[in-house]
């Protein structure tokens, strides 16, 4: 479902929840319900609505540099154009990969690894990319320092999360 449709589904309950939770996903059912004024029973029903129908996943991020994984790069892919979905498929089973797309341009896929060391990037493009059938080439571009890293696919509501308090 694209941003603007998910967004201009969401009416307004529901839309303070998901930015209440995007700023502490550790809120328990009794504090969204005492910030928004709303019953407890009331904010269960909408989460398991809204987790049903895959609008909201809460989960727990890890910080990959606190865990060793200091390296990272993307990949891009030139392969057979009729093996693009098998390709695709193959790769986003790759553990060390954390993303995975079809692209237009000068690439056909693209992806994202993570991992302990450059020498863990050399083994995986060419032992475990490079070597699945179809594919013609790869380009690989470390990356030697992140910028941002966010998890915020859109706003909510109109309003950043940050500003939903």
């Amino acid at each position: 479902m694209s941003p603007a449709r998910l967004n201009s589904g969401l009416d307004k309950l529901n839309t303070r929840i998901i930015e209440l939770l995007r700023v502490d996903g550790r809120r328990s059912n009794r504090e969204l319900a005492r910030v928004i004024g709303v019953s407890e029973s009331t904010i269960r029903k909408r989460l398991r609505k809204l987790r049903e129908s895959g609008v909201l996943r809460i989960t727990a991020l890890t910080e990959p540099r606190a865990l060793g994984y200091t390296s990272e790069a993307i990949v891009s892919i030139h392969a057979e154009i009729a093996k693009l979905d098998a390709i695709s498929e193959r790769i986003a089973k790759i553990p060390e990969v954390r993303y995975v797309g079809i692209t237009t341009g000068r690439s056909d896929i693209t992806c994202v690894v993570l991992l302990r060391s450059v020498d863990d990037i050399y083994e995986t493009v060419t032992k475990k990319i490079a070597s699945i059938p179809g594919v013609r080439q790869t380009e690989t571009s470390i990356t030697v320092k992140v910028i941002k890293r966010t998890y915020d696919w859109f706003e909510v509501g109109g309003r950043k999360a940050a500003s939903a308090k």
